[in-house]
């Protein structure tokens, strides 16, 4: 019989990528997939550790899983990823529950250590080094639904943030081959997928650590190669990254769509320097004027940190007043959290924690108010929809402006099917970030001549 496996993915959507690489492999050794976990007898947990709420949420899940070991079939509980590489002693010691632990690195070795003559028994495997792709031409599991996947383009990062652990878990930037993430692609629309989210810890860095004229923008081109009807959109996209160049690909392709997601984190110069991330304070605000110069129906997204250690009530209100005037479409807020092993976790001038969260809450809602003045320009115009689920008399989907998983919903009445792009209306809006609409028309095959033809006024 065929061994029953559970997946648990936490924290990003790379670490999703990584849990559907390794359940592909799985599954081409034998491995049965279970929706339940307490219905496995094997359970893997890829855990994420970039704040402390991560970690926390990674401990409480090992700790809810290591209940199936005798309330369930679970014969051997498996805990990787991100919180592993950081602090797998530490773990090893503290939970015996759990029987393998094992690094960011060796994924592929989970077939091997899983079927082996003797289970694990609290072992930590943890090579030298960090972050992993799926070897090229192998298989994932997709996990997301059958229309739309995420591509994973890069591993590791070089930017080295002041408050950011990623480089010591998942290494130095390593950008796939162009000609492997063009033939994923390719697989993957020819299943059907219809949207294609570009990842990496940074994506606008792609090819920077190549030698054979690789970049973002020529991967861009690539990918809009294509036929049919499909979306590309670019997550995560650092900002000193993004250029003309880049701006002037997304404006010239069919399948791309004018959505950047650049977190900024940011704009107060000095904050910004002490982040490590330098010179961006001067260029944030012309960076944006850009983008909408080029793209004027450009969707930014972007994330924000506030209670950063030193920061005043000065630099805050220069925050949300940045915020203000640039009236990005969408932003995230995350208080500011001291990880044990960053550079800025010995800053003087630590913010205490309920001042952070009280700044958090203020820029929020500023940002509410932007967003919702913003939904309401939208009444009226004629957008390109594609369908996320419908029961047979209402449903939701998403236009380009909303990238899934993070951004607002577009509500509808009426039958639809699941995956296709449809004309729609925007009647009303549902605060504070969701969408009323009526579906117009369905769009028949390569009559969408790009992500925004039908978005008017």
């Amino acid at each position: 019989m065929q061994p029953t496996l559970g997946l648990i993915s936490l924290g990003c959507a790379k670490n999703r990528v990584d849990t559907e690489g390794f359940a592909g492999l799985l599954q081409e050794v034998g491995f049965s997939l279970v929706a339940d976990p307490a219905q496995a007898e094997y359970i893997i947990i890829n855990t994420c550790c970039f704040i402390r709420s991560a970690q926390e949420e990674s401990v409480d899940t090992i700790l809810a899983a290591a209940r199936y070991k005798t309330e369930g079939r679970c014969k051997v509980l498996a805990v990787v990823g991100c919180l592993v590489q950081r602090f797998g002693e530490k773990l090893q010691k503290l939970l015996p529950e759990v029987d393998l632990w094992l690094g960011t690195a060796d994924y592929h070795r989970l077939p091997e250590l899983l079927l082996a003559k003797e289970p694990p028994k609290g072992q930590l495997v943890q090579s030298q080094g960090k972050g992993w792709f799926l070897p090229e031409g192998r298989t994932r599991l997709i996990s997301t639904p059958a229309h739309w996947a995420y591509l994973k383009i890069g591993e590791g990062c070089d930017n080295c943030c002041t408050y950011c652990v990623i480089p010591s878990v998942r290494g130095r930037r390593r950008s796939r081959s162009m000609q492997g993430i063009v033939a994923e692609a390719e697989q993957l629309l020819q299943r059907g997928v219809k949207e294609l989210n570009l990842i990496a810890q940074d994506t606008s860095a792609y090819g920077l650590d190549r030698s054979d004229g690789a970049s973002l923008a020529r991967l861009l081109r690539e990918l809009d190669g294509f036929a049919g009807e499909y979306w590309l959109r670019i997550l995560y996209a650092y900002p000193s990254h993004v250029d003309r160049q880049l701006l002037e690909t997304i404006a010239a392709s069919k399948h791309v769509t004018p959505y950047i997601d650049l977190p900024m984190q940011h704009a107060h110069p000095r904050i910004l320097d002490a982040m490590g991330r330098k010179g961006m304070g001067e260029r944030l605000p012309e960076l944006v004027r850009e983008i909408r110069e080029v793209l004027p129906q450009a969707v930014i997204r972007s994330t924000f940190i506030t209670g950063f250690p030193g920061e005043t009530e000065e630099e805050f209100q220069a925050l949300l007043d940045f915020v203000q005037d640039a009236q990005l479409d969408w932003v995230g807020v995350f208080p500011y959290s001291r990880e044990e092993g960053t550079p800025a976790a010995s800053f003087k001038g630590q913010v205490h924690p309920a001042t952070r969260k009280r700044r958090a809450r203020q820029l929020m809602e500023v940002q509410a108010g932007i967003t919702a003045a913003k939904q309401q320009e939208l009444v009226g115009a004629v957008v390109t929809v594609l369908v996320e689920e419908n029961d047979g008399s209402a449903g939701w989907g998403r236009s380009y402006r909303e990238a899934p998983e993070v951004d607002g919903k577009i509500y509808f009445i009426g039958p639809a099917k699941v995956g296709e792009f449809y004309k729609a209306r925007i009647v009303g809006i549902l605060p504070p970030y969701d969408l009323k609409a009526e579906l117009i028309s369905a769009i028949s095959e390569r009559s969408l001549q790009s992500p925004v033809e039908w978005f008017t006024r």
